[in-house]
């Protein structure tokens, strides 16, 4: 497919394509912390992760297997976390539940110090119930968590993304926010700490940016480009607080999609000479806005065009896989002019946002709150409090997990759940601006859209689905598109073709 005409409509995420693939193996960001990935062929469960989950209907999953805690992570804090335990579910260690996590593509954690112990190993189960189970979909049919997709077909289960057992200092970094600001030429960084011991803590936290390139080594990493001035502090016993740090940087290198030149924040939690506690993240230099009628990256104007995908769908599977998919984003990019995609239907794992930040696309990153048809058009009132509830629940914890990527520019709430929508959910307008307050309130510094909703035209811009048809386009042809205009906002077409999955040899 091809752009839409930039005078009819100013950003644009349009159909579906096709491509082959080479296997490319990718590059990877360093590891968060000290950790222990846990992906692998698992006794009982098989391969984890599958990533996006089960392709078959799903009622319930067992996983299990034997983790040694390493010897040298004596005096840490040990948490297991994950990215999409789907869609609830039990933890056990050694038999005793430690956690029931709910809620699909939701990350999570459960601490295991008081339960695990370093040099020693211990059996870790995890029970998982599929798309229609009773903590998902209630007695009644309705749902009471986002389920990220169309129907209610039972797929998707299973452990979906990575895992990992992490080490953390008794005094350690828990979150870290990166935000570049290219118009002023500084980086701020928002820390979050915490003290776990029960007596206060005088700490330093001490930060660098390096450059990153597919050669980087963790365990001999190139010299810093900035470093930031040590910080002092001190927590009381148990306290959480956010420390922010603000670094002049002008002639920072930006994170463009022709140039997606990427750094490594490294950031330590010091006392006297001994490193109490450390963690990597991956960043790009680089600001995306809504400037009037256009977007702007790192200040100029930029238009989004592009395609929509569901992750395991509209593409065949092959072409995602980690190793087929940094070839597969380069040819949209190189043979077909697309410089943006969409990750629409269910959320798509890390990795497809860490090759986006290698290879330079800009992606609208969806939820897994989506709207869904049925012939019973109206939620009950006291369901849909409960189900907008647990939206706003699960949105921070998705959001926190991927705000760092520069690739991500444009946060898509909610998919089809207004009232133009004669599906079941009958969100109104203040509801929708509702679960996107609660978007922003994580990440100020990216726009939010409601894809489909055009009924939203006060915020961040304006999106349509399928406007070819009456009453909004009585003609019935792209012609009269220009009407859908709004004034001041960038306004868009979301989806417009209908397309289908497809698998080699089917067209």
């Amino acid at each position: 497919t091809s752009p839409m005409p930039r005078t009819t409509f100013r950003s644009s995420l349009l159909g579906t394509v096709a491509c082959a693939c080479l296997a490319v193996l990718p590059a990877a960001p360093p590891p968060l912390r000290t950790e222990l990935p846990l992906a692998g062929d698992w006794p009982v469960g098989g391969s984890v992760p599958v990533y996006g989950g089960s392709s078959t209907p799903v009622e319930r999953l067992s996983y299990a297997r034997t983790v040694t805690v390493p010897a040298e992570w004596a005096g840490n804090r040990i948490q297991l976390e994950w990215s999409a335990l789907n869609f609830a579910g039990e933890i056990f260690v050694d038999g005793q539940r430690v956690a029931n996590p709910v809620g699909a593509w939701r990350p999570g954690s459960v601490d295991l110090t008081d339960r695990v112990r370093p040099g020693a190993s211990f059996e870790l189960r995890i029970e998982l119930e599929g798309m229609t189970g009773p903590r998902t979909l209630g007695t009644d049919g309705w749902e009471r968590w986002p389920v990220g997709n169309q129907r209610f077909d039972g797929r998707f289960a299973g452990i979906a993304d990575d895992l990992w057992l992490r080490a953390y200092g008794e005094v350690s970094i828990r979150d870290t926010f990166i935000q570049p600001d290219v118009a002023r030429g500084r980086l701020v960084v928002t820390h979050t700490v915490r003290n776990d011991t029960a007596a206060p803590q005088a700490v330093r936290l001490h930060a660098a940016a390096l450059p990153w390139s597919e050669a980087y080594d963790p365990a001999n990493p190139p010299a810093p480009e900035r470093t930031w001035p040590a910080l002092p502090f001190t927590l009381a016993p148990g306290e959480t607080r956010e420390l922010a740090l603000h670094l002049d940087w002008p002639d920072a290198r930006l994170w463009t999609p022709d140039t997606p030149h990427l750094y490594v924040l490294r950031s330590e939690l010091r006392r006297g000479d001994g490193r109490l506690d450390a963690e990597t993240r991956r960043f790009g230099f680089r600001e995306f806005r809504v400037q009037g009628e256009r977007f702007s990256l790192n200040g100029v104007p930029t238009t989004l065009r592009g395609d929509y995908l569901g992750f395991g769908g509209y593409i065949p599977v092959a072409m995602q896989t980690p190793a087929a998919l940094p070839e597969t984003y380069r040819l949209l990019k190189r043979d077909l002019g697309i410089n943006a995609l969409r990750w629409h239907l269910r959320p798509a794992p890390g990795y497809v946002y860490d090759l986006a930040d290698e290879v330079g696309l800009l992606i609208v990153a969806e939820t897994s709150v989506y709207g869904r048809p049925d012939p019973r058009l109206h939620m009950p009132p006291d369901v849909k409090a409960e189900f907008l509830a647990n939206v706003h629940a699960w949105l921070p914890d998705w959001i926190r997990s991927r705000r760092n990527h520069p690739s991500i520019v444009v946060w898509s709430a909610i998919n089809e759940m207004g009232p133009k929508y004669r599906n079941h959910q009958g969100l109104t307008v203040e509801e929708l601006k509702a679960a996107g307050a609660v978007v922003r309130a994580v990440d100020p510094t990216r726009p939010v859209l409601y894809h489909g909703n055009a009924e939203v035209r006060d915020e961040d811009m304006v999106s349509y689905h399928y406007p070819g048809r009456p009453p909004e386009n009585p003609r019935g042809d792209i012609y009269q598109w220009r009407r859908l205009l709004v004034p001041g906002k960038p306004t868009g077409v979301g989806e417009y073709f209908q397309t289908s999955p497809t698998a080699p040899g089917q067209g």
